[in-house]
């Protein structure tokens, strides 16, 4: 399995401090780029993502940094990918208590949270773990949402509910729960990962075009992670602008012929 693997994450016009955080394999993008090149063999995997610090909450920041790198520890010391597989809903669960546990050995971290939308890639699929308002789009021939929003509104059907309110984080104060799944990869699919920052400043069909735009006559990664983010800017950025983009390049690497 081939990948090329673009993150990018922006402070935004308006905030002060940058809360998001994205997940391009072993590396932590903050107010910075990233990209990658990865050839997979059997059993061997990537994992891409994005963490959102509550805006407005104590020490989002680490919220979301702490959650990234958990969660990318507990996967890389995870058993073979049908092992993973199963016990993902398990390794939500200890990234949250993990997001938890830190401001009761640091009290100035009271009320920290964050949500996180990631995937491990591998053997021709992707194993998906969910939590909060950060997405993940599929875009084939046309851009397709695999996540729902753990938002009040979505979970609840009222629109009358602002869409910043969360029903589910991590470090949140109620029952903490993860979506996770699996779904099958096929070759050029492109995967994005975004924070709010960015689906609040576009709709997606904007995201569609400038996706479609930005792969006419190749995989385009960085061109499609940069172009989202400068049009999240010029929509406003009112928020922390972060974006992962991964392009399946082909299916059975040369490594497991």
């Amino acid at each position: 399995m081939r990948l090329l693997a673009y993150g990018a994450s922006h402070v935004g016009h308006v905030r002060r401090r940058n809360e998001d955080i994205a997940i391009v394999g072993r590396d932590f993008v903050r107010d910075a780029t990233a990209d990658a090149a990865v050839v997979l063999g059997p059993g061997e995997r990537f994992t891409a993502g994005v963490a959102d610090g509550l805006g407005g909450e104590a020490a989002g920041d680490v919220a979301s940094e702490t959650a990234a790198r958990e969660f990318v520890r507990l996967v890389d010391e995870a058993g073979a990918n049908s092992t993973l597989r199963e016990n993902l809903a398990r390794i939500a669960e200890l990234t949250n208590d993990e997001v938890t546990r830190k401001p009761f050995l640091a009290p100035r971290l009271s009320g920290m949270a964050t949500t996180l939308t990631a995937a491990i890639f591998g053997d021709d699929s992707l194993q998906i773990v969910h939590a909060g308002d950060t997405r993940l789009y599929r875009f084939r021939t046309q851009l397709e949402r695999l996540t729902r929003d753990h938002s009040q509104q979505e979970m609840s059907g009222d629109p009358r509910i602002p869409r910043n309110i969360l029903a589910n984080c991590l470090g949140g104060v109620g029952r903490f729960f993860a979506d996770t799944g699996t779904i099958a990869a096929a070759e050029g699919d492109i995967f994005v990962f975004s924070s709010d920052g960015l689906t609040d400043m576009l709709s997606d069909d904007t995201i569609e075009e400038t996706l479609r735009d930005a792969t006419k006559t190749g995989p385009g990664v960085r061109t499609a992670g940069n172009n989202l983010v400068e049009a999240a800017l010029s929509a406003g950025g009112i928020d922390n602008i972060t974006v992962v983009v991964v392009v399946v390049e082909r299916l059975k690497s040369e490594r497991s012929k």
